[in-house]
């Protein structure tokens, strides 16, 4: 799981980089949160608060209308549940 979340983690920022969006994603083994900002890192609570919600609000709702998370990973654990 760290692994996959490696990858995906440097995917994202990659692509932060490609569309000169700020942000910054924290990351402890394969558990990891994304955030619009322009802080170089955030460490405590008053450096959460600067982030861009409303951005990541539009980010994630757009993510669930690609079916990110939900119907690509149903159809996955459907498929592996039916061979067992």
């Amino acid at each position: 799981m760290t692994k996959n979340a490696d990858q995906l983690v440097e995917g994202i920022r990659r692509l932060l980089a490609k569309y000169s969006l700020p942000g910054i994603i924290n990351q402890i083994g394969p558990v990891f949160h994304m955030m619009f900002t322009q802080e170089s890192k955030v460490e405590d609570f008053a450096a959460f608060t600067k982030r861009d919600a409303a951005k990541y609000s539009e980010f994630s709702g757009k993510m669930l209308e690609e079916g990110v998370l939900v119907e690509e990973t149903l159809a996955a654990v459907d498929r592996v549940l039916a061979h067992l």
